[in-house]
């Protein structure tokens, strides 16, 4: 068995108790070590290279999300025998790989469910996807009781995220409306599976992540974020993502600095602002959902600018509670980088492919300019 596992474990005595669990006659494993928060091509294929020498009959990823966003590009690389950057896009893992069990230590991505990776590119530090059904792990193990160790900002960074995923779900074009997709599309559009896991994630991260950062021990609160955080990489892994998805990747490639927790309850608002006349009875659910005053009011249709209003004070004061950043201004995002990042994001034809209406660079730019804080003057 290969071991692939944060280091931070070591800190924790996680680590040496997984170990000893392990040194048994029956079973020889060997250990690698992912120092980084999003991990690189080279890290890949350092990983692959020790899977391809000791040639495990199981893979056990044991972190954060990227942790396991590496054990799944590792075991790709090496079941293939490719260098990490060949993973880049949509379907480039062709077989199946080594089976692969995930056990996440943070409440965030769902990668532990999910069927793509995030990696960045050695040599240009872009940070690229890795987008496949055989890329999803074949089992999960989500124990919340190891994630009482995370400090508050990873807690708050990756309820973020987690958050972020489950609405984002519900936001996508419908699996209906899919006249042209790409060739090959991975994801089904928004669906009716897709709502009810988005829904159901929305509801316990929502109600539960505040708990988690102001209570780190509350493991009833670290078990309903826990659960929430793998609906919603299920949910998203359904549904597909839309432009938040884009424009949050887009700023993480202007400034490799920056990390996605810190950005997505940011764009998150404006971009259901955007999105919200193709999707009302939706935005009215996740209004009800995530604004408590909201919970049991009957919203109408002519109510969706009141409820878009209400989404973004209720996730900006959510930021404020978190210690997150209030603005891209704040992560070094100057006027200059705004044109660029929109480009970028319009350009992701994943994203454009799965939004509901067409969104040009222009409508980019403005929200950049209000998740900015900077004037468009």
């Amino acid at each position: 068995m290969l071991l692939i596992a944060d280091p931070e474990l070591e800190d924790h005595g996680r680590l040496a108790d997984i170990k000893r669990v392990l040194s048994q006659p029956y079973c020889l494993f060997d250990v690698f070590l992912d120092p980084h928060i999003n991990p690189t091509t080279n890290q890949v294929d350092d990983a692959a290279a020790v899977a391809a020498c000791f040639e495990p009959d199981l893979i056990v990823a044991v972190g954060g999300g990227s942790t396991l966003d590496l054990a799944k590009a590792a075991c790709a690389a090496a079941t293939m025998d490719c260098e990490g950057r060949e993973l880049f896009g949509v379907h480039q893992v062709s077989q199946p790989m080594a089976p692969l069990t995930c056990v996440p230590t943070t409440a965030g991505s769902g990668s532990d469910v999910s069927h793509r990776a995030f990696i960045r590119d050695a040599d240009s530090w872009r940070l690229g996807e890795c987008i496949s059904p055989t890329l999803r792990p074949d089992h999960a193990l989500v124990d919340p009781s190891l994630v009482l160790s995370c400090s508050p900002q990873v807690t708050a960074r990756s309820g973020a995220i987690a958050l972020s995923n489950a609405v984002e779900a519900a936001l996508g074009i419908r699996f209906d409306q899919l006249h042209e997709p790409l060739e090959g599309l991975p994801f089904e559009g928004n669906n009716p599976l897709s709502d009810m896991l988005a829904a159901h994630a929305t509801e316990l991260i929502s109600q539960h992540l505040v708990a988690t950062f102001e209570h780190p021990q509350d493991l009833r609160a670290r078990s309903m974020v826990s659960l929430g955080a793998s609906l919603a990489g299920a949910a998203l892994t359904n549904s597909g993502y839309s432009m938040a998805t884009a424009i949050t990747l887009a700023i993480m490639n202007a400034r490799a600095d920056i990390v996605m927790g810190d950005v997505v309850l940011i764009v998150l608002p404006e971009v259901i602002r955007l999105l919200s006349p193709n999707c009302p009875d939706r935005v009215l659910r996740i209004a009800r959902t995530i604004v408590p005053r909201l919970q049991t009011a009957g919203l109408q249709h002519d109510d969706l600018a009141e409820a878009t209003d209400a989404i973004a004070d209720c996730l900006r004061q959510l930021r404020a509670t978190l210690h997150l950043p209030a603005s891209l201004q704040e992560m070094g995002i100057v006027a200059d980088d705004i044109p660029r990042i929109a480009s970028a994001a319009v350009r992701n034809e994943l994203a454009s492919t799965m939004t509901p209406v067409q969104i040009s660079v222009d409508a980019v730019i403005d929200v950049l300019h209000v998740c900015s804080g900077i004037s468009s003057d």
